[in-house]
């Protein structure tokens, strides 16, 4: 008995070896799930197991973007000895959430299925929350169950894209219109970087897409943490919203970029710029407990543009550190709660400045105060329109030495403001500044005659015109900061007329920029306030704009030495297109309080008075 069991048990497992070796068995070996299959020719491979092959059988291959709804067969007759079949991707619509299915002909239950990976670049993702009012790209709500990858799937959680999938450069996620919730920080790191062709886009919607990190006094809490390259955070219509965290956004990595995005209600700041070339753009930073925008150090190549920096608990910018180099040019920097814009210490700092406007500041417009007192501080600024008011401000205050050039720009003082701090002393008007610094020879003191500052609007006045909600409109006066910066830069995209010379301050070099005026305006140069003439040969130096004058208009130039109670004249004849006349002061009397006064021959209107 014990004898027949066993021949039983033997004759069975012999039969289950037989059939094991006569069947087919295929066995998919890529792609298998979490690949990215960008362009171009990939190879599909399998391995086939069993006695049940003969050779000649072949395979049908196809693949599914929708979770095995549809399927597509991309080829029927693929040998399956052959073990690997080529396909070429590149006309295949780009998707997150491909399988890919193989079958034997000859035999359906010799096939296998693949995971989801990913085929094409420029893939798009979606993130929605709860509701669809107002949406833009999402036809459902969001759910922690969708899978992110089409209209009608969004996801609930951007953290979800970014864990679930791989992404890759030109790949957009799009958060629709809504208010999200963030529990932790949003991280972007180096395994979702994009090139600087075709970065990673993270998007709102135009109708506002809000992320509450919920957490301003926690050191490490952050909106967004970008320490990947090549991210890029909203757009100028598709902006972002970033509030509640103690960083907004903080890029970190390389080429990263803010975009149009809208940081207010952070705590210590709305945006640290701390990696290698990244660049802060159109973006609104206002109401932030500490500063708007901070370059830290070891920052190299940042660009801060075309933003605005407003209401600011600290400064609206500050850069400090070694070895970081800063361009910030056409900001609007106003009513921020300590300096408009703080550069702080640094061996290799080096800051240029272009086009800005910055106003209206609780300190000075500009404080430079580097860490090493031997280093001088490397700064480039022109075509700005520095202001400050009440006593113990300044537009300018340096407390070291200076290597750069300053020029072109606008300066206006206003309540016991001065001009500048330089040297360890203070120099109350631009003539006491210049003589101290060499610099801003061709730079103004006069009120740039702002549209409406009170009320936030920094346009400059002008007869010839200046954008009002879209619309073009004519001023009773004009602002002298028109056409006179740089006359080496380019207008840019100034709408005509613009004289060809760009403007000073923020909107200067845009089209937002305020025409040429209709008439005739002309600002004095030199001499300026507390300027101080030896005898002998000096300039007097003026600067023209507005479509009034045909070049060939004079000035009657007169002085006065008692602070314009009495004038002389100097000449009747000053060509007016020539933008000085030379006066040899040898032989008029001493006297601390003159002023020089220009009134052009063909138009009482045109005149100035330093």
């Amino acid at each position: 008995m014990p004898s027949k069991v066993i021949a039983l048990v033997i004759f069975t497992v012999s039969c289950f070896s037989l059939f094991a070796q006569s069947e087919r068995v295929l066995t998919l070996l890529g792609p298998v799930g979490g690949e990215s299959w960008v362009a171009g020719e990939q190879t599909i491979r399998w391995e086939l197991e069993g006695d049940g092959w003969n050779g000649a059988e072949t395979l049908t291959i196809e693949c599914t973007r929708d979770y095995g709804e549809t399927w597509s067969i991309w080829v029927i007759d693929a040998p399956a000895a052959a073990g690997s079949y080529v396909w070429d991707i590149s006309a295949l619509p780009a998707s997150a959430t491909y399988w890919l299915r193989i079958e034997c002909n000859e035999d359906t239950t010799a096939r296998d299925v693949s995971d989801i990976f990913r085929i094409g670049a420029n893939a798009k993702f979606y993130v929605n929350d709860a509701a669809t009012d107002n949406d833009v790209y999402c036809t459902t709500p969001g759910t922690p169950d969708g899978d992110g990858a089409s209209p009608g799937t969004p996801n609930s959680s951007l953290s979800f894209i970014l864990d679930m999938y791989a992404l890759q450069p030109g790949d957009t996620v799009w958060l629709d219109t809504g208010e999200y919730t963030l529990a932790e920080n949003i991280t972007i790191g180096s395994n979702d970087d994009g090139t600087a062709d075709n970065p990673l886009r993270i998007l709102g919607s135009p109708n506002g897409t809000v992320l509450d990190r919920h957490d301003t006094s926690t050191t490490t809490s952050r909106g967004f943490e970008i320490t990947g390259s090549y991210i890029r955070l909203g757009s100028e219509t598709a902006p972002l919203q970033i509030t509640g965290a103690y960083y907004g956004i903080s890029l970190e990595g390389t080429g990263g970029e803010a975009n149009g995005c809208i940081v207010q209600g952070c705590g210590v700041l709305g945006i640290s710029v701390s990696g290698k070339e990244n660049t802060v753009t159109g973006c609104l930073v206002q109401d932030n407990v500490g500063t708007g925008i901070a370059c830290k150090d070891g920052s190299t190549t940042v660009v801060i543009v075309k933003n605005i920096i407003r209401n600011n608990g600290k400064e609206g910018l500050y850069a400090w550190g070694r070895h970081t180099d800063v361009t910030i040019a056409f900001n609007l920097i106003i009513n921020n709660g300590s300096y408009g814009f703080h550069a702080g210490s640094g061996e290799g700092l080096d800051i240029t400045l272009i086009n800005n406007t910055v106003a209206n500041n609780e300190s000075h417009a500009l404080f430079v105060s580097p860490r090493y007192i031997s280093i001088p501080v490397s700064m480039n600024a022109r075509n700005n329109i520095f202001c400050a008011d009440g006593p113990g401000r300044v537009c300018v205050y340096m407390e070291r030495n200076l290597a750069g050039s300053l020029d072109y720009n606008t300066y206006y003082t206003t309540n016991g403001a001065c001009t500048g701090f330089y040297a360890q002393a203070v120099r109350a008007r631009l003539g006491e500044w210049r003589a101290a610094t060499g610099q801003d020879l061709n730079s103004l003191e006069t009120d740039p005659r702002f549209v409406d500052s009170a009320n936030g609007n920094y346009h400059l006045m002008s007869t010839g015109g200046r954008l009002h909600d879209g619309t073009w409109i004519s001023d009773p006066e004009s602002s002298a900061a028109i056409d006179a910066g740089n006359p080496g830069d380019d207008v840019g995209m100034e709408t005509s007329p613009n004289s060809g010379r760009i403007n000073q301050g923020a909107y200067g070099g845009t089209n937002e920029a305020s025409r040429t005026p209709s008439g005739r305006v002309v600002a004095l140069l030199d001499p300026v306030g507390n300027t101080s003439w030896d005898t002998g040969a000096q300039s007097i130096r003026w600067n023209l704009t507005g479509q009034g004058w045909n070049g060939t208009e004079t000035f009657t130039i007169a002085y006065s030495v008692d602070n314009g109670s009495s004038w002389s004249t100097i000449t009747d004849d000053a060509q007016a297109a020539a933008g000085l006349y030379a006066q040899d002061t040898t032989g008029m009397p001493p006297g601390p309080v003159y002023r020089i006064r220009l009134v052009c021959n063909e138009d009482a209107n045109a005149a100035v008075t330093g």
